[in-house]
């Protein structure tokens, strides 16, 4: 083999191929990820905990820890939304969801809520206080597991964005 002799280890492309390798690999960079598999349940768990804390809380007439809950609720929702927006694409890039996006982010808040409600309202007879507050967040956190799987299956069907 002459030292002038060029190797293309790639193969050859035309300009209007490697064009649209360009673009296919761009569309690629910029598709969302997934959600990670632990955001669902973790969410879930969290809202199951606040919702059973806080009937704690207010069974016992200890309304101090309502807030003292609050706090805390909002400090690990934080952690979690944070860890999961520098790992995905998804909730990283709120700001630029498109319409289809938006109304799938509004009819799942709506359906955490009325599943929380529901579930709070079943439980309330048997448990009081404590069984409204504890189902309202069980029932929460279960609809918005459900809502995370629903949205990485919507992602995995996505065509890739041009």
């Amino acid at each position: 083999m002459s030292s002038d002799t060029v190797l293309d280890p790639v193969g050859h492309f035309d300009p209007a191929e490697a064009l649209a390798l360009a673009e296919r690999a761009n569309a690629a960079a910029h598709r969302p990820q997934l959600l990670p598999a632990w955001y669902g349940p973790a969410i879930g768990a969290l809202l199951a905990a606040y919702g059973t804390s806080i009937g704690i809380a207010r069974s016992s007439h200890a309304d101090w820890l309502v807030l003292v809950n609050a706090v805390l609720f909002a400090v690990l929702m934080g952690v979690l939304v944070r860890i999961g927006a520098r790992s995905t694409g998804v909730v990283g890039r709120l700001a630029d969801l498109d319409r289809g996006w938006r109304t799938f982010v509004r009819g799942g808040t709506a359906a955490v809520l009325v599943v929380a409600g529901a579930a709070g309202l079943a439980c309330a007879p048997a448990g009081g206080l404590l069984g409204a507050c504890g189902g309202a967040g069980v029932g929460a956190g279960l609809a918005f597991w459900a809502l995370m799987l629903l949205a990485n299956q919507r992602i995995r069907r996505a065509p890739a964005a041009a």
